[in-house]
């Protein structure tokens, strides 16, 4: 809604950006025709209805383009210093430069007459150079403006000097080749912005814009609406540079810079950032959503109701200001800042929803700024005085007590229980008459008084939206609503696709029919029965909560049906969240480049996720840095789930199809059949699991997944343990540049493009590992560093203790790689320190003899169905050669074994005495067999 405020009426309408109905104001009361043909030389017109007749000096003869009349005025001045255009909209073919100290003003103003690139051509619309210093450019919308040029911008306007009043610079795009653009609506290196709308312009770039509104190298904006513009870069490394505003230097002053989706509300490296309202900004890839400061000064700010909770980019909260250098003193921010008189308090916007932030009544930022001499002949982003009081009001809006209609603010504590919560209401009232007041309240339970300005009122769980209605004995009334306000949970609520979908949701007949409102009023717990329950946003979990299904994954599904969005979300404020029981799948997060959509299924940076089948979840990027096809994980625990199927689909590499950890555990799960997918054959890595931190993975099997580099794993940190990594179908088993893998199996996996098919080692230690069976390159085992110890592998690998030996799995054929008895692996690895305590991958104990096997699964000759296996020694000779076989035998019951030889050359000798034979074997080959029967 754009708000113009004109010989002191305020008119509106209602103005769509980008998609997107914003609510903006700028006043335009200095802006008056009357003044503006006051001591000015001769008048060019322009006008669509005109004879386009030089020298354009009526309405008849008016021009019929903008540029022609300009650059008329130009080369005439100071004899035609004015150009008036009437309403219309005016396509122009090129650039318009204002070189001298000429007028270029609209008869009725940016609701009215319009400007705008009408060709393909890549150009902006409005230049004031140098050599103009106090032109003026007054009353137009500016559009459309294009520029294609690195490290130039401002495509609706470039000035540096003279003044822009009262426009509207909207919907220009700032781009280039790759390297930054600086100010997709406007590129100021001098002169005033004065009054004017900048909204949804673009200066996103790969290497980061600078600017999505506005980019200041110079001079002064003053009393501007700068909201809804767009400045990005590629990537977590690559964030935008000041959604609204970059502030290399000059003055940003009583403006409000809001509404802004990336990038945050100001970036400032330098100059003067001063009573301005910052609020209702978004970070994306930048971690600071109101003010990244790094020198300069800023002071009498608001930085409020900024983008919070997690910028996945980074694995950092979002912050609402982000400051290196600089001083900012006198504001009031939503996290303490360093400074001389800052707050963390409420400002008490009247209406934050509708991007309304003029101050309540009581606002904690009235009087409260520090005084500056510009003040004093200076008007506030509204029009109104900018000092009434004995102090500057903090922000960009003035209020002038006991003056003006009436108006009402409220505030409430507390505002969030369990269970039951007695609320108190407290009303504040301003405005030039206060007389005979009265009070309305709708608490938003059913219950409706009419009583005096403070009320208590009890609610039971829900969420409740509050609405005061105040009037005088004038009956002048004003409305004033907070949605949302109370937040009352309760223990646990329950879901169902036939429940009855009432508030608060406690049993099965009043069940949400959908999971987000059943979270958002649980204090511990959610149960959630049979269904599929679709999803076009995120479910997102952000508080220690558990959401359990009833009867487990095969029966609750969590399933992606709309957007490009991933499923579930567990947030760093929910640390002792768990989600369990569901199959989570077809999760698409998009980004056109390095956006780094992590985790398809389900993101979480925190809490446990258990008994979950996460599967055909399929992030994808045309760039590079996606991170996670089914999870991406920063800490928490993933436990006995099933990763299945997942695909990381990124042009220039993905990042992990399955799983992907900077920190937290995974243990005893399945990672089967996840594949990095990268159209560009650019090294997608990990294909199961990618370990870029300090995360642990224990008694997991990775099973026929896929990568270009790493088909079961990448890793550069974290552990491995106790894990089976096989039939990886492309990429290896592990690559590993550090960190540690111990007592795992890595068998049968295929090299792909690889020169290695089982591990390659760069850095970190491999110990008490089986590497073997594997195929494709030149070697199971590629070793450029790290350590590699009592291993088992194809061939010979420097280390202590290492075997080049068949393992003598029991049934590798079918996917048992659990040791044979008589395996050369039993008993002959050495004890790490976690070893005593520890458990294999099938939750055994992980040392039972006197030494730890080798590979993931400890053989206990004492459990499990009866098994046998036998050496021979010698198995060579010349002539006669005498050989004695030897049994082993494991399992469970071993009582009254007896032995069945059939050694090959027709003797059986048989008996419970028969576990060691000697048998004299005569020239030939001979195969021997054994049976073993309790």
């Amino acid at each position: 809604m754009l708000k113009m405020k004109t010989g002191g009426r305020m008119l509106t309408s209602h103005t769509a950006y980008a998609g997107r109905v914003q609510t903006v104001a700028v006043m335009a009361g200095l802006w008056l025709l009357s003044l503006c043909l006051q001591g000015y030389a001769a008048t060019c017109y322009v006008s669509l209805a005109g004879s386009h007749t030089e020298p354009y000096d009526t309405w008849d003869k008016a021009a019929t383009n903008i540029q022609v009349a300009v650059a008329y005025a130009c080369a005439n001045f100071p004899a035609c210093d004015t150009v008036l255009v009437t309403d219309g909209t005016y396509s122009v073919a090129a650039e318009v430069v204002i070189s001298t100290n000429i007028r270029v003003q609209s008869v009725n103003g940016p609701q009215a007459t319009f400007v705008r690139r009408g060709t393909t051509a890549s150009f902006r619309l409005f230049q004031i150079t140098p050599e103009a210093p106090a032109a003026i450019l007054a009353g137009f919308t500016i559009s459309n403006g294009y520029t294609y040029t690195d490290y130039d911008g401002g495509a609706g306007v470039k000035m540096a000097g003279g003044m822009v009043s009262n426009c509207v610079i909207r919907n220009n795009a700032a781009k280039s080749g790759g390297n930054p653009t600086y100010g997709g609506g406007v590129f100021m290196s001098g002169g005033t912005l004065v009054q004017c709308v900048v909204a949804s312009n673009d200066c996103s770039v790969y290497w980061s814009g600078r600017g999505g509104g506005v980019y200041a190298a110079g001079g002064l904006v003053d009393r501007c609406w700068i909201t809804n513009n767009l400045c990005d870069g590629a990537g977590e490394e690559r964030p935008g540079y000041g959604g609204g505003v970059f502030l290399a230097n000059g003055t940003v002053r009583n403006c409000v810079i809001s509404g802004n989706p990336d990038g945050g509300g100001v970036y400032m490296t330098n100059g003067i950032l001063e009573n301005c309202t910052i609020a209702g900004n978004r970070g994306r890839d930048a971690q600071w959503t109101g003010l990244y400061q790094s020198g300069g000064q800023a002071r009498n700010l608001i930085i409020h109701g900024n983008q919070s909770g997690i910028c996945w980019a980074l694995d950092l909260d979002y912050q609402a200001v982000v400051k290196t250098g600089g001083t900012l003193d006198f504001s009031i921010a939503e996290t303490a800042v360093a400074g001389a008189s800052n707050s963390t308090a409420n400002p008490m916007f009247l209406n934050p929803l509708t991007q309304d932030y003029r101050l309540a009544p009581g606002s904690p930022a009235l009087d409260m700024g520090t005084n500056a001499a510009w003040m004093s002949t200076s008007l506030d982003v509204s029009g109104n005085p900018r000092i009434t009081g004995s102090c500057v009001d903090i922000g960009a809006y003035e209020m002038t007590p006991a003056a003006g209609p009436l108006r009402a603010y409220f505030d409430a504590a507390p505002t969030a229980g369990d269970t039951s919560l007695d609320a108190v209401f407290t009303a504040s009232v301003d405005g030039s008459d206060t007389n005979g007041l009265s009070y309305t309240w709708n608490f938003g339970n059913g219950v409706v008084r009419s009583s005096g300005p403070q009320e208590t009122n009890t609610y039971g769980p829900g969420l409740y939206t509050v609405t005061l209605v105040v009037s005088n004995a004038s009956l002048e009334g004003y409305v004033a609503t907070r949605t949302n306000l109370v937040h009352v949970t309760t223990p646990v609520t329950y879901v169902s696709p036939g429940g009855g979908n009432i508030q608060p949701y406690t049993n099965w007949a009043m069940a949400a029919t959908s999971l987000q409102p059943a979270i958002d009023l649980a204090s511990q717990s959610v149960l959630v029965t049979d269904g599929t329950y679709n999803i076009s946003t995120p479910v997102l979990i952000a508080t220690s909560i558990t959401v359990r299904s009833v009867n487990g994954p095969s029966l609750t599904m969590i399933r992606r049906t709309a957007n490009n969005v991933r499923v579930v979300e567990i947030s760093s404020n929910a640390p002792s969240a768990m989600l369990a029981g569901f199959t989570i799948r077809d999760g698409t997060p998009v980004t056109t480049w390095d956006g780094k959509p992590a985790g398809g299924g389900v993101k979480m940076a925190g809490g446990t996720v258990s008994n979950c089948v996460i599967r055909d979840n399929l992030p994808f990027s045309y760039g590079i840095s996606l991170y996670g096809g089914g999870i991406y994980m920063t800490t928490g625990l993933v436990t006995h789930c099933l990763i299945v199927s997942n695909d990381a689909h990124c042009y220039w590499g993905g990042r992990c199809g399955g799983i992907y950890m900077t920190g937290g555990r995974v243990q005893d799960c399945v990672i089967q059949s996840n594949r990095v997918s990268d159209p560009g054959s650019n090294a997608g890595t990990g294909g199961g699991i990618m370990i870029a931190g300090t995360g642990s993975v224990d008694r997991c099997r990775l099973l026929s997944n896929q990568g270009y580099n790493g088909g079961g794993i990448y890793m550069t940190g974290g552990r491995v343990r106790n894990c089976v990594i096989a039939a990886s179908s492309y990429g290896a088993g592990l690559v590993m540049t550090a960190g540690a893998v111990e007592n795992c199996t890595i068998a049968d996996n295929q090299a792909g493009a690889q020169t290695f098919s089982g591990i390659s080692m760069s850095g970190g230690g491999v110990t008490n590992t089986i590497v073997y069976f594997n195929s494709g390159g030149s070697a199971s085992v590629s070793k450029a560093g790290g350590s590699f110890d009592f291993s088992v592998a194809q061939e010979t690998v420097t280390g202590v203790s290492n075997l080049v030996v068949d393992p003598q799995f029991a049934d590798r054929a079918n996917g048992n790689y659990a040791l044979a008895a008589g395996s050369p692996c039993i008993d002959s690895g050495t004890n790490l320190d976690w070893c005593a305590a520890g458990l294999d991958l099938d939750r055994n104990a992980r040392l039972i003899g006197a030494a730890v096997d080798r590979g993931a699964l400890e053989n206990d000759p004492d459990k499990g169905p009866l098994a046998a296996n036998f050496v021979a020694a010698p198995t060579l000779g010349n002539e006669t050669q005498d050989v004695v076989f030897t049994a082993s035998v494991v399992g469970s019951n071993k009582t009254g074994l007896t032995y069945s030889w059939d050694l090959g050359d027709g003797h059986t000798p048989s008996g419970s005495d028969k576990a060691v034979v000697t048998n004299t074997y005569t020239p030939g080959l001979y195969t021997v067999s054994l049976f073993v029967q309790n």
